[in-house]
């Protein structure tokens, strides 16, 4: 079976897809490869679920900017949502001044979410 390469981006994110390149090129061992942003596909948040079921996904991106203004989540129909960037749920009374990233959070729990996989970056 093929691998299907997608390079989807939001419009959000365009400004900002170059910012850690030479962050992440300094590890030899990630191997790499800048985002090529001529050849990806830009659309907006409210466009993602038709670009998505299109290619047999069933959720959508929406925006999450409460940690930076290009953070985006998927949340997908069967309940289980990717979210990248955003402090952890669990963390949320130790930031209750922070009324983004409470607006960010309620905006995901709104899709009543069975599973959410963080994204984040771990040393070893």
């Amino acid at each position: 079976m093929e691998m299907m390469q997608i390079c989807l981006l939001i419009y959000t994110q365009i400004n900002h897809v170059h910012f850690a390149d030479e962050i992440f090129s300094r590890n030899n061992r990630l191997k790499y490869k800048p985002i090529n942003e001529t050849k990806a596909t830009v659309i907006s948040c409210p466009e993602s679920r038709d670009f998505l079921f299109a290619i047999g996904i069933n959720g959508e991106v929406i925006s999450t900017p409460s940690h930076s203004e290009d953070s985006i989540s998927v949340i997908l129909d069967n309940g289980d949502c990717i979210v990248g960037d955003l402090e952890p749920i669990n963390y949320l009374a130790a930031y209750n001044d922070n009324l983004k990233l409470k607006k960010d959070w309620d905006n995901i729990m709104s899709y009543n979410p069975k599973e959410s996989c963080m994204l984040m970056q771990t040393k070893k």
